[in-house]
């Protein structure tokens, strides 16, 4: 393997870089009360107070009423999990899915966890407003909702046709 020994500018230019980000690290690592996270319709990190954006969140969460948060004890992912098994079977039981559906579509134990609500600073707007995005890659629902989003898809698009744009060409 051959390898060309970078230009000495280059190679400077890389070196105070590097320092630079391990500076930052370490900096991070000592303040708690600091954050760092991916900045919304773009390429770049927003590193700021936590409790800002946590003041923020909480502000959303209010004025929404959509989100709860889980402070006590209880979860309600146990109580979720049996009754998407519980809605699977009945589904099964009226022919409506086949047993081998049912067990493609049946949550994994060990996979699953509750949708959580995290903020992306809008660094491009005043005030640094936040977009709040809500994580469901690991829902118990996830996978009932793909497989509904592929039954029902096309007869939406059937009906929706005229109104619906699907990419730039049918503009």
């Amino acid at each position: 393997l051959y390898c060309k020994r970078l230009p000495h500018k280059l190679y400077r230019r890389a070196r105070r870089e590097y320092k630079q980000v391990k500076r930052l690290q370490k900096l991070l690592h000592r303040r708690s009360d600091m954050m760092i996270c991916r900045v919304d319709k773009g390429e770049g990190f927003y590193i700021g107070d936590k409790s800002i954006m946590e003041h923020k969140t909480l502000e959303y969460m209010n004025k929404t009423e959509a989100y709860q948060e889980l402070t006590s004890d209880y979860c309600p992912l146990a109580d979720i999990l049996h009754a998407t098994t519980s809605i699977l079977d009945y589904f099964v039981k009226k022919n409506v899915i086949t047993t081998a559906k049912r067990d493609k579509l049946l949550p994994s134990l060990e996979k699953r966890e509750l949708p959580y609500l995290y903020p992306l600073p809008k660094i491009h707007k005043l005030g640094i407003p936040i977009r709040p995005i809500v994580s469901a890659l690991y829902a118990p629902v996830n996978l009932i909702s793909k497989f509904l989003y592929k039954l029902l898809s096309p007869i939406y698009l059937q009906v929706a046709y005229e109104t619906t744009v699907i990419n730039n060409i049918d503009l």
